[in-house]
């Protein structure tokens, strides 16, 4: 029915459990659930930048009756939220700095010793010649905007940040001790992050055996990372209705399913004086873009797991996947049918065949039993 086509659907629906966890950065994070009876094996979700856990709604309908499956907001994202201790330490700080200005001025308000000697370190580098950009050109003013409004710890979206996360997140909700063995599967940034990782050996996600990555190739992110902000920039900034806002979402291009964008899109938007506006200031990660990205297609290919890459077509493949996948370092699978960049959520069925095909493929749950059954012997 047209009329219904664009109203918000609710996470209940398709997920059994909404929970938040705690960590030790002070986060709150959202955490979604479903096929909570199947503890044979997991499927972690990584959600894209600006998207939100529910993206993978679609999935979890189609793979729960057979596995768990888990997926969570990143900071900055969807639901979760920081504690505000740091940004109040922060304030702090900068009141100290003033403080300290104020006090290096001579009683006359003309400049002391002290303020004359910061005046020439903050003006003139080590060898003397002037740092134009601190004399207030337009890379300075940038500078000032970014710490008037860096998002706080909200958007301290370092790689190690945002995989230390995941892994204590994860850890918490299935323990260290006797895990189920869990596949990471990340859209995007979150199959960057899904690659990051599984590089962690010590104190990492100690029963992971598999990562998929979807529509994520080093060369290609690397290469758009130029039209980011323009891209953004162009996107309407606030929506009178949530419906509008899932309209736009389903229409523009940016999911091409609408029965998945009725669940993937509330959560990337907050009511703000009676609009709806982007939950997350995408703008803000930019400094971390190049190092989630940097790299990348080698780390995939010497994952110490079993691997598969999705693809909405073969060109996206750069050099080094392309003869990985020659040598057979990995499984390719090309999903077609004019998918756009979220494949999860355009092509949520075949998306879910190939999860299903690779864990059963790869044996995991029976391999991960007689592994375990030789680690009990041994002890």
């Amino acid at each position: 029915n047209y009329k219904t086509r664009y109203l918000p659907h609710d996470w209940s629906e398709v997920w059994d459990k909404q929970e938040f966890i705690k960590t030790k950065s002070g986060g709150n994070f959202c955490c979604y659930s479903a096929g909570t009876n199947n503890s044979n094996l997991i499927f972690v979700c990584l959600h894209g930048c600006g998207h939100a856990a529910l993206s993978y709604s679609m999935i979890a309908k189609l793979v729960k009756d057979k596995y768990q499956i888990f997926s969570f907001d990143y900071r900055g994202h969807g639901l979760t939220t920081f504690d505000k201790k740091t940004k109040n330490n922060d304030d702090q700080k900068d009141k100290d700095k003033d403080k300290d200005k104020e006090e290096s001025k001579s009683n006359d308000g003309k400049m002391g010793p002290t303020s004359m000697n910061d005046y020439f370190n903050k003006h003139f580098n080590k060898s003397g010649y002037p740092d134009y950009s601190s004399f207030g050109g337009p890379g300075s003013l940038r500078k000032s905007q970014q710490k008037k409004d860096d998002g706080g710890e909200d958007y301290k979206m370092s790689k190690d940040n945002l995989v230390s996360d995941i892994i204590e997140i994860v850890n918490a909700k299935y323990g260290t001790d006797d895990p189920p063995p869990i596949v990471l599967v990340g859209h995007s940034l979150g199959g960057a992050l899904a690659v990051h990782t599984a590089q962690v050996k010590d104190g990492g996600i100690p029963s992971l055996v598999g990562i998929v990555v979807i529509d994520l190739v080093e060369g290609t992110a690397l290469n758009s990372l130029i039209h980011m902000r323009s891209i953004i920039n162009r996107r309407p900034k606030s929506f009178p209705t949530m419906e509008q806002a899932i309209k736009y979402c389903a229409t523009s291009g940016m999911i091409r399913n609408y029965r998945s964008a009725q669940l993937s899109v509330p959560p990337m938007f907050i009511e703000s004086d009676g609009k709806y506006i982007w939950r997350t200031k995408v703008l803000l990660s930019e400094p971390y873009w190049r190092e989630w990205f940097l790299g990348l297609s080698e780390l995939f290919l010497k994952s110490p797991v079993s691997k598969m890459l999705m693809l909405a077509d073969t060109d996206r493949l750069d050099k080094p996947l392309t003869i990985g996948q020659m040598q057979g370092k990995y499984e390719l699978c090309i999903v077609g049918n004019g998918v756009g960049h979220t494949l999860h959520e355009d092509a949520p069925k075949k998306v879910a065949d190939k999860l299903l095909h690779f864990v059963e493929r790869n044996q995991f749950v029976k391999l991960w039993q007689i592994n375990k059954k030789f680690k009990l012997k041994k002890k």
